[in-house]
């Protein structure tokens, strides 16, 4: 049976594969992925994360006090200061992670000519 092929998907790369990314940017996906989590596997980031959560006890946004996560305002690596962090609920991490997610969509659209 012949496989079907299509295009990676990742903005002017073009290679023909056989379902996903060419092989150079799932090595480069799977990377970056595999440096975030190593870096949330840092104990002395998880115990700032765990200790903001602690002091904090709600939500920064909607005062809830269940289900609560630690989320840096900037992305990028997880510092070891609990002070850096701010505690949200699930709920409002997940919208603001889909209003960064659309500002990140925007962004990478102007630069394309």
């Amino acid at each position: 049976m012949n496989a079907i092929l299509s295009i990676c998907p990742v903005l002017g790369c073009g290679k023909v594969t056989s379902g996903g990314r060419c092989p150079e940017h799932r090595r480069v996906e799977y990377l970056r992925r595999y440096a975030k989590d190593r870096s949330l596997r840092s104990s002395r980031a998880l115990k700032a994360m765990r200790e903001a959560v602690a002091r904090h006890g709600r939500c920064e946004r909607c005062g809830a006090v269940s289900d609560l996560t630690a989320d840096l305002p900037g992305g990028g690596w997880h510092p070891e200061d609990w002070r850096a962090y701010v505690v949200l609920c699930r709920s409002c991490h997940g919208t603001l992670d889909a209003v960064r997610a659309k500002r990140k969509g925007r962004a990478t659209r102007k630069f394309i000519a």
